[in-house]
C-alpha cells in the first residue's frame, strides 16, 4: 500500500505527475505567439493528433484514459483553449485525491473487517 506515502510526504505518484506537467507543457505551448517555432510545432502536433496519428498528444490522450478514473483528452479543436487544458489538469488532480481516498477507505475498512474476524 504505496499510496498513504503520497498523502503523507506530499509527493505525487508518477503517472499523475507526467500527465501534469505534459498537460502544464500544452497550456504553455498555446500560449505562445503565432511568431514562436514551438507555435508551429504545436499546430502540427494537433494536426496530427485530430488525423489519428501517433504523437506525444495522443500519447497523453492514452496516459489520460489509463488512469484509475479514466479521463479523455478533448478534441484537437478544443484542446486550443488554454482554459480547456486547465480543466483537464484540475480532473486530474482530482481523480488523484479520490483514488487517494478510496485507498485509505479500503485499508481501513479491510482493518476493520480483520479486527471483527479475530473478536
Amino acid at each position: 500500500m504505496k499510496l498513504p506515502l503520497f498523502t503523507v510526504s506530499g509527493l505525487i505518484p508518477l503517472r499523475y505527475r507526467r500527465a501534469t506537467l505534459a498537460l502544464r507543457y500544452l497550456r504553455y505551448a498555446l500560449e505562445q505567439p503565432p511568431t514562436r517555432l514551438l507555435h508551429h510545432a504545436l499546430e502540427e502536433s494537433l494536426a496530427l493528433y485530430n488525423a489519428g496519428h501517433s504523437g506525444w498528444l495522443g500519447d497523453l490522450h492514452n496516459a489520460l484514459g489509463a488512469l484509475p478514473r479514466a479521463l479523455t483528452l478533448l478534441a484537437a479543436a478544443t484542446l486550443r483553449l488554454p482554459r480547456a487544458v486547465e480543466r483537464i489538469i484540475s480532473e486530474v488532480d482530482k481523480v488523484m485525491r479520490a483514488q487517494f481516498l478510496d485507498t485509505i477507505r479500503k485499508a481501513l475498512h479491510d482493518a476493520r473487517q480483520a479486527r471483527a474476524a479475530k473478536a
